[in-house]
């Protein structure tokens, strides 16, 4: 029979202490038994995660993988409820305020009710393509004004200026009355601030557009939407509908329903209707066969009405066609919406993106589509003649992959005049009239030298080139966000 000591030394080839007890006070624990942990299941974990870093690693989503300390580090904070608490979780983040000194940011908010009733505002900055959360204000007691905004914007600026020792560049809320508003008041204290409107808000209410014109096939949004709702309602149906995608060997879809304060909802729920069509085909074809003893028509007389509403709402071939309109039409107000969404979405993406929602919309020439047409280049321009049109033109030139070539020629603020009058207008009111004239000649002569491809500039051809083959093999996004050099000539 082994004596204790063996006993104690076979078992620590098996298990070890758990990388967290180092941290725990000695008396905080209920009995004298150590934490341990399972070594042999240590070791596959640090491996699991080993693959997950190269794996992030080589999809550039990390910049460097973990050493097996800093893994077991990291595995060590995984308490219930007190883990952001653990020293080890502590010092294996630095100070976002460090992070952040230094640098330009751009600052954001937005205000949401909780499920307690009460109303927040969240207040966040962007910094090194990072998102930092500044405060969360609880608003409940205060009435919903500019001017309070106003006065919150001021603080949030003062503090991140002083203790966070960043330079505020930007500013920016949603479009509604009082936000927008708010930030005009802030513009007139602080000319230096660029203050855009929510781009991914402006891109839904363009789609907000779109389904108010309600003509034409658009009558059929009003059946899609009572369809989807009482698909949703058939808890029955909806395990029908999927045992028959699986006996047809068609992907498992559900349905989903479209609302208009989430992005790209209508869009997916339009998509996902045309996804399930064979299968929904096949679900009434089957049961219609039943005759007397339906699975579908059932209940009331009121729930059997609806039934066969709503089953010759499915076997409508004019409905579908519909539907496939509507869903062509959203498409790409949905592939804005996740541009311009991004937590780091540019104010030159913005730009493109609305040229290239003006260039796809005008495009549209079939009758039917005249009402929608006109409809969506009527709310882009509406939204577009409220922006701070120099900054996104300005953003867009110095993108060297960009340059004017988006523009219609016909712009005066393509000249060389033009440029420097854009441009000597935002150094004015960035950084104020001191020594202008010198920076209006250097300006004059960097902008001939950038236009004609000389001088400083010389060498960018072969720097873009590098830049792309980079960008292709890391299979990054390259920001040359569309191949036409048409673009905005729809907007100018």
């Amino acid at each position: 029979m082994s004596t204790d000591s063996s006993r104690c030394s076979w078992s620590r080839l098996l298990f070890s202490d758990h990388p967290g007890y180092s941290s725990k006070a000695p008396n905080s624990s209920s009995s004298g038994k150590a934490k341990i942990y399972c070594t042999l299941c240590l070791q596959a974990d640090i491996a699991a995660e080993k693959e997950l870093d190269q794996a992030a690693l080589q999809h550039n989503d990390i910049s460097f993988a973990r050493t097996d300390q800093e893994i077991v580090q990291h595995s060590s904070a995984s308490f219930p409820l007190s883990w952001v608490e653990n020293p080890e979780w502590l010092a294996f983040f630095p100070s976002r305020k460090q992070d952040a000194a230094k640098h330009d940011v751009s600052v954001s908010c937005d205000g949401w009710s909780g499920e307690n009733k009460h109303h927040y505002i969240a207040f966040m900055i962007t910094v090194d393509r990072k998102i930092r959360t500044v405060r969360v204000h609880d608003a409940s007691g205060e009435r919903k004004t500019a001017e309070n905004l106003l006065k919150l914007m001021r603080e949030v600026i003062q503090e991140l200026e002083k203790n966070w020792h960043v330079n505020v560049v930007a500013f920016t809320t949603d479009a509604s009355g009082e936000a927008r508003k708010a930030r005009k008041l802030l513009l007139r204290e602080r000319p230096d601030l660029i203050t855009p409107d929510c781009f991914a808000h402006q891109v839904n209410l363009v789609v907000g557009d779109y389904m108010k014109v309600n003509k034409g096939f658009l009558l059929y949004s009003k059946a899609a939407t009572e369809l989807i709702t009482w698909l949703r309602s058939k808890t029955f149906l909806l395990a029908m509908l999927r045992e028959t995608q699986q006996q047809h060997h068609l992907p498992v879809l559900t349905i989903i329903r479209a609302v208009l304060t989430r992005w790209t909802a209508h869009y997916l729920a339009y998509r996902r209707l045309l996804d399930v069509w064979l299968a929904l085909k096949y679900v009434v074809a089957e049961d219609q066969l039943l005759e007397g003893n339906s699975q579908i028509i059932t209940r009331d007389a009121a729930a059997k009405e609806k039934a066969r509403e709503m089953i010759k709402v499915i076997g409508d071939e004019q409905f579908w066609k519909a539907v496939a309109r509507m869903k062509n039409h959203l498409e790409p107000l949905a592939i804005a919406a996740n541009v311009t969404q991004s937590a780091f979405c540019r104010l030159d993406e913005v730009l493109l993106t609305l040229g290239s929602l003006c260039m796809h919309y005008r495009t549209l020439r079939d009758p039917e589509d005249a009402e929608v047409r006109e409809a969506v280049l009527r709310s882009i321009e509406n939204r577009w003649s409220k922006c701070d049109q120099d900054v996104f033109i300005a953003a867009v030139l110095p993108n060297c992959f960009i340059q004017d070539t988006p523009f219609s020629k016909s712009n005066r603020f393509l000249t060389h005049a033009g440029l420097l009058g854009l441009f000597s207008r935002l150094y004015i009111r960035f950084f104020g009239q001191t020594g202008t004239t010198d920076h209006q000649f250097e300006l004059n002569e960097d902008i001939g030298q950038y236009s004609n491809v000389t001088g400083a500039f010389e060498d960018l051809p072969a720097m873009q080139k590098v830049v792309e083959i980079q960008a292709e093999r890391t299979v990054n996004i390259f920001h040359q966000l569309f191949t036409s050099a048409k673009v905005l000539t729809y907007i100018y």
